[in-house]
């Protein structure tokens, strides 16, 4: 009986008499997108501003979203077969062969890639950095730093931040927001010894079904933006590390 009051009202222009009967589009249950993210983030995600701006976001559009915890590289590869709605954050050179997927071009994340190491041990001679597998984009970046600087591939986070803090590499490279998304003890003590040493956006990504959702949804991310999510890198050093801050900028960029 609903879509004939409402078909009514709209006939005979009951407005005030039934102002009940139409209802927003958007009201009632939002529709559910499952998104991957890193497993490694589980715990800490929902109490970042970057998930209570994107939820703010999808509500706004009539939409919530559920994360689906996996490898950083399987996201895309699922996203892209449409088994999932999209990912939460990739490069745009890494998702460039993934073509069922479409980029939500408000950049979500914005990778400021710094050293991690012991402050303690900063002083001494750099040489042996870790670099996480999964970080595609970090990785493809590997050759155009100094190769006087030997780059180990380390196949999980925790893995890479444990052989840093027990003196088996000397660093690990990591976008700071990384270790905003981890557990402070998971970060072993570890903290920033270089500045910015590359910076790029990360972007989400849907499945080409919601190409509208999409173009909505970067228009909704432009206009919210919160103040402390920034698009630019501003990255501080402690006082122990910055006596390498020069010489490690000018070596991995040479």
């Amino acid at each position: 009986m609903k879509p004939f009051w409402q078909a009514l009202c709209l006939v005979l222009g009951w407005g005030l008499l039934c102002p009940l009967s139409v209802s927003n589009p958007l009201e009632g249950e939002p529709r559910r997108l499952s998104l991957a993210f890193g497993a490694a983030f589980e715990s800490q995600f929902s109490k970042t501003g970057h998930y209570n701006w994107l939820r703010d976001a999808l509500l706004f559009e009539g939409y919530d979203f559920d994360v689906v915890w996996m490898p950083n590289k399987r996201g895309m590869v699922e996203a892209n077969a449409g088994r999932i709605d999209g990912d939460l954050t990739k490069a745009a050179t890494v998702a460039a062969g993934f073509t069922n997927l479409v980029q939500v071009d408000e950049p979500f994340f914005y990778a400021c890639v710094v050293a991690y190491g012991v402050p303690a041990n900063a002083s001494q001679s750099i040489r042996h950095l870790g670099v996480i597998r999964g970080l595609e984009y970090l990785n493809q970046s590997i050759p155009k730093l100094n190769q006087e600087y030997q780059f180990y591939p380390v196949e999980r986070l925790q893995q890479g931040l444990d052989m840093v803090a027990y003196g088996r590499l000397d660093a690990l490279l990591l976008p700071t927001v990384v270790s905003k998304l981890l557990p402070p003890s998971q970060m072993k003590g570890l903290e920033i010894i270089s500045p910015t040493l590359l910076e790029y956006p990360t972007y989400i990504y849907l499945h080409r079904r919601h190409r509208e959702l999409a173009e909505r949804l970067q228009r909704r991310l432009s206009e919210t933006r919160p103040k402390e999510i920034q698009n630019h890198c501003d990255t501080r050093v402690s006082s122990e590390a910055a006596a390498v801050r020069i010489s490690l900028q000018n070596k991995l960029r040479q």
